[in-house]
């Protein structure tokens, strides 16, 4: 069949071609409610719905997100039998994602109901004839996997993070000396805005259009003193509360379903029967003993005591079987507790586990994927404060409110103020509605199912109250003049058929069940084709004998009995899904107006911050503006440099790092360390080869070149170390070890030279340095590598420990990591131990791609992004599945000092190396890293190691207030 399109239903097909399926939705919608039930391009209007959906389900790269929209699109398609093939196919994609068998088989339910409607058509077009091969093909497919059975294996799960764009987090660092030169009262009353200015500032940034958006939320906060709502996409109706908004969706928008009767509804068991029931100690009751107590002591009985609906005074069994079956009185108040079971017979017992093995209970539906989804779009909420003593306890010392206005990462980026706010999730909230809807629709069928088994059990009763009749009829006439159950049987049918002509669902099931009966069926079958054939069959078993109708009565009755409670845990099931699902719509339906003025509030700010500044502060500030207007992105390969040395790049990095911190005072004790290294791991011959001579003729002898190379790796290592605050406070506090004879020489006059600052003396600090080079010599191999260099200092100075304590390293440098893993396929949580390292280690490169690819992100979330990589495979030979997880890090405790490795392992360009460096930052939350720990667990930048090209090593440190570069054999000059 032809697909159709939006000129059908007289839209604009523009909106697809432009990509702008936004403001398709909204027309769709409008059109939807404005068209009604009964309209005939209703159905073509849910076509282009469900289009739509598929489409976003093509472009997201979230499997939760585009579940949903499949799942959306399949309720859109299920509108009319002509579009049967696309729900199969998107019930197939459904069926991938889960590894559902479920929805395998309502694919291959619609797939044929498509193939029955082709095969109506007098001729097949050349589409008809691909579609028919394309749907035979999901057939085979599905059928396939349904017989696989439980090898049903889901696609994997990816969810991919929102990528933040126009952020900036790092201020103007002549802005923020200004602002710190602020008094408090000036700080204070900037954050508050005076209405007029706003609304001025917002007409001239934004027309009438923002000025009209701007006045709908200041006259909704000012009338109802709140910011939130619950919006309706489909009506645009507004609600005070999610109730309303649930109720709304419910009665107006098809968002639940209830039988005609309520009879026909599944009885539940109550919040105090559930109670009951999981405190019962469900011991066997002596049934015969009970049966004597109630005849002989009956006031005794009714006076037991019950606690929470169980009594002790009842007689306990001692076998496993029951006596013998009895009927329970009232008058005991059994029938009130579910201590009544524990009366049954072991058989009974045997009965009702059997039947609870067959109650599935969860539905794998994909309720939970779309639960993920909506999480994803939802903004969550946000505190209130009181305005008075919000600003009057507002602390004002700090800088990050400046930070906060120059972050213009706010998630959404198709959505933005002055938009209309219905637009907002507009196509995601549609799509959990139609996923409400799907499963209203699959509620309908259950009931329609149980109703059909109803009235065929109600059939069945008939049949079997009618031999009763002929039984009682017999005893008072002679054997010839008996009628056989069968040939009555067909009699009441023919009956029936006069009645109403067989129209009815009663007659139709009525004829059913007695051709099942006669036939002797071992299941019910609800099919009624054709009302000619059904007579013939059933007239064509008149005369088949009353033990065989009798037998086939009771069989079909106690199928049925089975079946119908069956289907009241299915519906059950479907109707957690639909509260669910309904649930997540109502969460998607809210809206904070303080996220929609977001965006204009801090530029607003931002001018009137602006307006207080110097004139040379704001025409500076003006002209970055404009050099920086029209891109969203930092360009760094349109940056033109002339130096070709790797120090280049690194001494401007930290120059902007100095900028950006030359104002901190220099108060960082206790504050815990960031210490980086950049590590060169190319083939080490090679390097060795274009390596220059250097002028220290003692060490030229050791292993030549090599040697010369470890030295300076040594030597600004060693000087990268002794700036660190923290480790020289632990040594000037742990000083006992400095006469131990376990500790070698060279290491104990070092740090007694690093501790009384004699360390500063250069012609001592050579000669200690030679003798360390001396006895790592001994115990390691020599390495140009500045990690492997690290590594060997850290385990020569493991023996820096007195009897009471741990060693210095231990307590200092070392990362005592936890890796655990949750299989998301079989559930298994393995124990891994613990790991302990002294950092971690990240490929230059990979840290470059992500800085390239999101934009001004964070240097913690790019090591997150890269550690998300690395998957760990649930191992197969300790139980595991195989299937590859994401890996949670955790750590035991914070080491003082954390070390960060950067492996070159290219010829990076000059350009390159500027983009790797540009993504280290001054400061770094290792709880974005780690599990467990305290929110903002900071970590500040004090030393970085990095190799130049002509083989040598440099230090950057951080000291006084500024960064400084250390060469070997060369004094420390400030960086510029």
């Amino acid at each position: 069949m032809k697909p159709p399109s939006l000129e059908d239903c007289r839209l604009d097909e523009s909106y697809f071609a432009g990509g702008d399926h936004i403001k398709a939705m909204v027309i769709i919608e409008d059109s939807i409610l404005k068209q009604g039930k009964g309209n005939d391009l209703l159905g073509l209007l849910h076509f282009q719905q469900g289009s739509i959906f598929r489409a976003q389900a093509r472009r997201t790269e979230n499997s939760y997100v585009k579940f949903t929209f499949l799942l959306g699109s399949v309720e859109c398609f299920a509108e009319s039998e002509g579009f049967s093939s696309f729900t199969a196919l998107s019930l197939f994609e459904m069926g991938q994602h889960l590894g559902s068998s479920m929805y395998y088989k309502k694919s291959v339910e619609k797939a044929k109901e498509y193939l029955s409607v082709l095969a109506e058509l007098d001729e097949l077009g050349p589409k008809e004839v691909k579609s028919q091969k394309d749907v035979e093909r999901i057939i085979e497919d599905a059928e396939s996997r349904i017989a696989g059975g439980k090898s049903l294996v889901a696609s994997p799960i990816v969810r991919s993070e929102p990528k933040a764009k126009e952020s900036k987090k790092n201020p103007d660092s002549k802005l923020r000396s200004f602002w710190r030169g602020l008094d408090d009262e000036f700080k204070r009353n900037f954050l508050k805005m005076e209405i007029t200015k706003l609304i001025s500032f917002v007409e001239a940034m934004y027309g009438k259009e923002g000025r009209d958006a701007l006045d709908q939320v200041l006259t909704f906060a000012r009338e109802n003193r709140k910011w939130r709502f619950w919006m309706c996409r489909t009506c645009s109706k507004n609600f005070s509360s999610p109730e309303e908004c649930k109720n709304h969706l419910g009665q107006e928008h098809a968002a639940e379903f209830k039988p005609s009767s309520t009879k026909d509804m599944p009885q539940t068991v109550s919040k105090v029967w559930g109670r009951k029931i999981s405190v019962g100690g469900w011991d066997p009751v002596d049934a015969a003993a009970a049966v004597e107590m109630i005849k002989n002591r009956l006031q005794d009985v009714k006076a037991f005591a019950y606690e929470n609906g169980w009594s002790k005074d009842w007689p306990l069994a001692i076998d496993e079987e029951r006596i013998s079956e009895h009927t329970l009185t009232t008058e005991c108040r059994l029938v009130e507790t579910p201590q009544s079971i524990c009366f049954l017979e072991f058989r009974e017992l045997n009965q009702i586990l059997h039947f609870l093995r067959a109650i599935k209970g969860e539905r794998d539906d994909g309720k939970n994927l779309v639960c993920k989804a909506v999480d994803s779009f939802w903004d969550g909420t946000v505190n209130v404060f009181d305005p008075n003593d919000y600003y009057a306890n507002a602390q004002v010392h700090g800088d990050d409110i400046l930070s906060w206005l120059a972050d213009y990462s706010l998630g959404d980026e198709i959505f933005r103020f002055p938009k209309p706010i219905r637009t907002h999730n507009i196509d995601i909230w549609v799509a959990v509605l139609r996923a409400v809807q799907f499963t209203c629709r699959t509620l309908r069928t259950k009931y329609e199912k149980k109703l059909r088994m109803i009235c065929y059990d109600a059939a069945l009763i008939d049949a079997n109250n009618l031999c009763i009749r002929e039984d009682e009829r017999r005893r008072n006439i002679p054997e010839d003049q008996w009628t056989l159950y069968a040939s009555l049987l067909c009699d009441k049918c023919e009956e029936n058929i006069r009645r109403d002509a067989g129209d009815s669902l009663t007659t139709k099931l009525s004829l059913c069940a007695v051709r099942d009966v006669l036939g002797g069926a071992s299941q019910p079958t609800f099919d009624f084709t054709d009302l000619v054939d059904c007579r013939n069959l059933i007239n064509g078993h008149k005369h088949i004998s009353d033990d065989i109708v009798l037998k086939s009565i009771n069989l079909l009755k106690s199928v049925v009995t089975y079946k119908v409670p069956l289907v009241d845990s299915k519906i059950l099931l479907v109707e957690n899904s639909r509260i669910s699902l309904l649930k997540d719509l109502v969460s998607l339906s809210v809206f904070d107006y303080r996220s929609y003025i977001l965006q204009p509030v801090k530029l607003y700010l931002e001018e009137e911050l602006e307006d207080a500044a110097p004139p040379e502060l704001l025409s500076e500030k003006k002209q970055e503006k404009e050099k920086k207007s029209g891109s969203k992105k930092r360009n760094h390969k349109s940056t033109k440099r002339t130096s070709a040395s790797m120090s280049s790049h690194l001494d401007q990095d930290v120059e902007q790092a100095k900028e950006d911190s030359m104002e901190l005072e220099d108060d960082t004790k206790g504050e815990k360390s960031l210490f980086e290294i950049s590590s060169n791991t190319n083939n080490q011959e090679e390097a060795t080869k274009d390596m220059q001579s250097m002028p220290r003729e003692d060490l030229e002898t050791v292993n030549g070149k090599a040697a010369t190379r470890y030295n300076s790796a040594l030597d600004m290592m060693l000087k990268s170390l002794c700036n660190i605050k923290v480790l020289k406070e632990d040594l000037v506090n742990n000083r006992k070890p400095f006469s131990d004879n376990q500790v070698p020489c060279a290491l104990r006059d070092f740090f007694s030279a690093f501790v009384s600052e004699k360390i500063k003396e250069e012609e001592l600090y050579g000669h200690l340095l030679s003798n360390l080079l001396a006895s790592l010599e001994e115990l390691h191999s020599l390495s140009s590598n500045a990690a492997e260099v690290l590594v060997a200092i850290l385990e020569f100075c493991h023996c820096w420990k007195s009897p009471e304590s741990e060693s210095l390293v231990t307590r200092l440098f070392t990362l005592e990591e936890y890796e655990r893993m949750s299989c998301r396929k079989c559930r298994r949580k393995p124990n891994y131990p613990e790991q302990s390292s002294y950092g971690i280690v990240m490929a230059a490169d990979s840290i470059r791609d992500l800085e390239c690819a999101l934009g001004n992100i964070m240097f913690e979330d790019i090591l997150k992004v890269i550690r998300m990589n690395n998957e760990m495979i649930c191992d197969v030979g300790t139980g595991g599945c195989g299937e590859r997880n994401l890996v949670h890090h955790t750590i035991s405790r914070c080491p003082p000092i954390f070390t960060i490795v950067l492996e070159w392992e290219k010829n990076e360009t000059e350009i390159e190396i500027y983009e790797t460096t540009n993504a280290l930052h001054w400061e770094i939350d290792i709880s974005r890293l780690y599990e467990g720990l305290e929110p903002n667990t900071n970590y500040r930048l004090v030393s970085m190691i990095g190799c130049v090209e002509e083989g040598e090593y440099i230090c950057m440190a951080y000291e006084k207030n500024r960064w400084v570069s250390r060469r070997h054999e060369a004094s420390a000059e400030e960086v510029r």
